[in-house]
C-alpha cells in the first residue's frame, strides 16, 4: 500500500519484537519511496514548556529549518524540523536520538 513520497502507517506493522526490528523495517520503508540525499522533514509534538525543544535544536543542529506550532490552549507545541540529510539510515540515526526526550512523540 506504499505510495511515492509517503509511508501509510498500515505498511508498519506494530507487532515487532524489538525496537531495532522495527527501525530496521522502517529504514527499509523509507528508501523505497524517498530520494537521498534530500531534505527531509521531522515532525514532533511535545508539552510546549517541555526543555525537549532545546534537546531537539541541539540534536539537529542550527543548519536546520525549525518551525514551531502551539496548540490553541498553548498545552502542547508541534516542532517540524526541516534537515538535509544522505540516505534512510540518517533519518533513523535521528529518530533514535530523539527517542529519549521525555513525553516526545514522533511522527
Amino acid at each position: 500500500m506504499s505510495k511515492l513520497n509517503n509511508i501509510n502507517i498500515q505498511d508498519l506493522q506494530d507487532n515487532y519484537d524489538s525496537e531495532d526490528e522495527f527501525y530496521q523495517k522502517f529504514k527499509e520503508r523509507l528508501a523505497d519511496v524517498q530520494s537521498f540525499p534530500s531534505d527531509y522533514s521531522f515532525k514532533f509534538i511535545l508539552p510546549a514548556k517541555s526543555k525537549g525543544i532545546s534537546e531537539l535544536k541541539e540534536i539537529f543542529g542550527k543548519e536546520s529549518d525549525f518551525k514551531t506550532k502551539t496548540s490553541s490552549k498553548g498545552t502542547y507545541a508541534s516542532i517540524t524540523i526541516k534537515k538535509r540529510v544522505k540516505d534512510a539510515a540518517a533519518v533513523v540515526y535521528y529518530y533514535k536520538k530523539c527517542a529519549h526526550i521525555k513525553n516526545i512523540m514522533m511522527l
